[in-house]
């Protein structure tokens, strides 16, 4: 017996549009209300192949108030709900001796400047950009923040680099250590705790 994919008992109905299928008009109609004179403001909830916390907010820059995610809870199950709140911290409590570099995968970068000016205009100008248009990392600057990792496009052509234990740090001239130190101790900070003999 020849049957249409999924069955029940070897049948199979026609259902709604669904997952990344829907993507393409979801947002779209969450757009056109709100773009509509007779209901401008009209309170949306837009859903509609969610899977990820991009869809979420182009749904929210569309005009949507909330979203309502299926997709996500189908592809990841509901397991990732609090997973990393044990990962978050106070900032005095970073490892200030975690050092890395920004890296640029030269084949998959696709020389647009756009992205990299995250690091130009709002941290510490440590990427430099040649007349032929190839960006390369100063290590003396790179601090590591991540920001031009987080904003570029594309995944993989900017990544971080852990630095070796030993190494010098460019930026300090100290070897870098992989013993775990914060700003509760450290020597620039008027109150730091001092270390128990």
């Amino acid at each position: 017996m020849v049957s249409p994919e999924p069955t029940i008992d070897g049948k199979d109905i026609h259902s709604s549009y669904r997952g990344s299928t829907v993507k393409p008009i979801a947002p779209m109609t969450v757009a056109q209300i709100a773009r509509d004179p007779e209901t401008p403001g009209l309170p949306t909830s837009g859903i509609g192949g969610i899977p990820t916390w991009r869809d979420a907010a182009e749904f929210l820059t569309l005009g949507t108030g909330t979203v309502r995610i299926c997709t996500a809870a189908m592809i990841y199950g509901f397991e990732v709900v609090g997973r990393a709140v044990p990962n978050v911290t106070d900032w005095q409590f970073l490892n200030v001796k975690y050092v890395t570099t920004a890296r640029i995968d030269q084949e998959a970068f696709i020389k647009c400047g756009c992205r990299v000016a995250a690091c130009e205009d709002t941290t510490r100008q440590a990427i430099s950009m040649s007349e032929d248009c190839v960006f390369q990392v100063i290590d003396a600057e790179c601090v590591a923040r991540s920001l031009c990792v987080n904003v570029f496009p594309l995944k993989g052509c900017i990544t971080t680099e852990e630095r070796v234990d030993g190494n010098a740090d460019s930026r300090t001239g100290l070897r870098v250590s992989s013993t775990y130190a914060d700003y509760t101790t450290h020597p620039d900070n008027p109150a730091a705790v001092k270390a128990t003999e």
